[in-house]
C-alpha cells in the first residue's frame, strides 16, 4: 500500500479534536495505521493552543463540544493558517450546517457516525490538497 506524505520525508499530521475519548481513540486507531502522525485534542482550547505550538496538514474536529464548538475553532484555525484544511465531524449535524462549515473554510463535513473506509478516503483526498 502507498503512504501518501505532505512532503517528502516527512508524514501527514493530523489533530483530532472532540471532547469525547473514544472518538478520539476510534479516530486515532484508523488513521495511525495509514502512517499519518496524530495528535489528540479533548476539546477547541486545547487544539488551538496545540495548533499555535505545532504544525498540522489537517484538522478533524467534532462539531459540537463544551465551550468553543468545532466553528469557533475552525474561524480561529483560518485565521492564523488560512489554507489549513479542516475536516467537521458532528452527530447532531443538518445540511444547512454543513454548507454552514463549508462556507467558513471546512475542507469537507462528516455526520456521525461515518464509515471507517469513509474517512480514510476523505482524509486521503484532504491530504492530496498539501
Amino acid at each position: 500500500m502507498v503512504r501518501l506524505t505532505a512532503d517528502k520525508g516527512k508524514r501527514p499530521s493530523i489533530l483530532l479534536v472532540d471532547d469525547e475519548a473514544a472518538v478520539l481513540y476510534t479516530l486515532e486507531a484508523i488513521l495511525k495505521p495509514e502512517g499519518y502522525q496524530v495528535a489528540r485534542a479533548s476539546s477547541a482550547e486545547e487544539a488551538y493552543v496545540m495548533f499555535q505550538a505545532d504544525s498540522y496538514d489537517l484538522v478533524i474536529t467534532d462539531l459540537t463540544m463544551p465551550g468553543d464548538s468545532g466553528m469557533t475553532l475552525l474561524e480561529k484555525l483560518i485565521a492564523i493558517k488560512p489554507d489549513i484544511l479542516v475536516i467537521m465531524i458532528t452527530a447532531y449535524g443538518s445540511e444547512a450546517v454543513a454548507v454552514e462549515a463549508m462556507k467558513r473554510g471546512a475542507y469537507d463535513y462528516m455526520p456521525k457516525p461515518f464509515s471507517n473506509d469513509e474517512l480514510r478516503l476523505t482524509v486521503r483526498r484532504a491530504l492530496e490538497k498539501v
